[in-house]
């Protein structure tokens, strides 16, 4: 399935989110100016239909039509134009394989929350891209700030996605069970890669955490279990509990000299690791960090002092002061 850079015959570099001329994207590039809140679909059969983002505002005939481009649609761009997109948006989508988001720094603001009723915990997600099973590509342009709390979660065949460096914050469950997603790079601009950001995201293998990283959150990436290696820049300063549990083919991971705090379980149950190298800053070892790492060989502590919970590890044998 070709992207929508592809179609036009521009393919970006890899890493950078491709910049797209919006009036070469509509049927008609004299309409583009009077778009307002209007999107673009592409449908199966290849053509191009503009509809409406303000279902309330449609007659009974023009929302059933909007429905059925919906269902058909295969491909969408979302010009900048575009200022919020109704709840569950996407889910209306059955067959939409790849988005192009124009880079309105408004546009995919959403919120994930819990709300108490007669004694009852309900789940709520008001992003307009949640649990749209359809989407395999998503390229967001320049422009765009943060991604927002639970925005793609459970986007389950989700396997590619561009940020662009712009975005300055990743929410809680931004990616959230996205089993699909192969790659992610962080945008230079993150300086927190928050909690469960990217949890039980099975497939992902490669990640790319930019120098601006000084936290990496509870829970980010637990349960990615594909992922074998990850460098931890230099400037990140804390790793959060659970950051990395579960990941069980991970084998390599590098600490940088500014890390001055881990914490609980952050390592637990990487069945595939065999070797650490804990940095000098870090003064305690947390209960349970290398529980379950049952081919961890060797752990190399540069520091001089150190406080660990021998019950909690099981692991005291394997410590060497460097």
């Amino acid at each position: 399935m070709n992207s929508f850079q592809e179609v036009q015959g521009n393919t970006p570099s890899k890493n950078v989110a491709p910049q797209i001329d919006l009036n070469k994207q509509t049927l008609n590039s004299n309409i583009a100016p009077q778009l307002g809140q209007k999107i673009e679909l592409e449908l199966g059969n290849g053509e191009k239909v503009l509809v409406s983002t303000g279902f309330f505002k449609l007659d009974e005939s023009e929302l059933q039509k909007t429905m059925a481009y919906l269902k058909e649609a295969v491909k969408m761009v979302v010009p900048k134009e575009v200022a919020q997109l109704p709840e569950g948006f996407f889910r209306k989508c059955e067959n939409l394989k790849d988005v192009l988001l124009a880079g309105n720094q408004d546009l995919i603001s959403s919120k994930r929350f819990y709300i108490d009723s007669d004694g009852y915990n309900y789940f709520c997600n008001t992003s307009p891209f949640f649990k749209c099973k359809g989407i395999e590509s998503l390229i967001i342009q320049e422009g765009i700030q943060r991604i927002s709390d639970g925005q793609f979660e459970d986007c389950v065949n989700l396997k590619r996605v561009v940020l662009p460096t712009s975005v300055k914050r990743i929410g809680v469950f931004a990616f959230k069970d996205c089993e699909s997603l192969e790659r992610i790079e962080i945008p230079r601009n993150v300086s927190i890669i928050s909690k469960c950001a990217f949890i039980r995201c099975k497939n992902l293998t490669e990640v790319i955490l930019s120098p601006s990283v000084k936290i990496i959150d509870d829970g980010a990436f637990l349960g990615c279990e594909s992922l074998e290696k990850i460098i931890i820049p230099e400037g990140v300063e804390k790793i959060g509990m659970d950051a990395f549990e579960r990941c069980k083919k991970l084998k390599e991971i590098q600490l940088p000299s500014t890390l001055t705090k881990l914490e609980m379980g952050a390592f637990a149950d990487c069945e595939s690791l065999e070797r650490v190298v804990i940095p000098d800053k870090i003064k305690q070892i947390p209960i349970a960090l290398f529980q379950g790492c049952k081919n961890l060989k060797e752990v190399i502590y540069k520091g001089r002092n150190i406080i660990h919970d021998i019950k909690s590890r099981g692991t005291t044998s394997l410590f060497h002061i460097a």
